[in-house]
């Protein structure tokens, strides 16, 4: 993570809530701003609300385009890697970035 630190200081980062902005991805890296953070027009977006108990909410656009919620867990272990875990499925992320108005994943 570039922006360094223990597992515990990422965690810290990390908690709140991220909207996917596509639109900024680059490089490989997944581009989330914060839930306030104002954004351009989009039929939906992905978005994490990173709580810190370790529960996690998943949020996607649906079939109708009215977002569907899924429920999991997520930690950082002590490699700095993100792990989510969603209805039974384990995925794993690089952070590059973790600040205020950034948070940069690979996976």
């Amino acid at each position: 993570m570039s922006e360094g630190g223990a597992p515990e200081a990422d965690r810290r980062r990390i908690v709140g809530r991220w909207v996917h902005v596509r639109e900024e991805d680059s490089g490989g890296s997944r581009v989330f701003r914060p839930g306030d953070h104002p954004l351009p027009p989009s039929r939906g977006r992905r978005s994490y609300s990173f709580r810190s108990d370790g529960t996690l909410e998943e949020r996607v656009p649906g079939p109708v385009d009215a977002p569907v919620t899924r429920r999991g867990r997520w930690s950082i272990g002590a490699d700095g890697i993100l792990v989510l875990f969603l209805e039974g499925k384990e995925s794993r992320w690089r952070i590059d970035l973790a600040d205020p108005q950034r948070l940069l994943m690979r996976g």
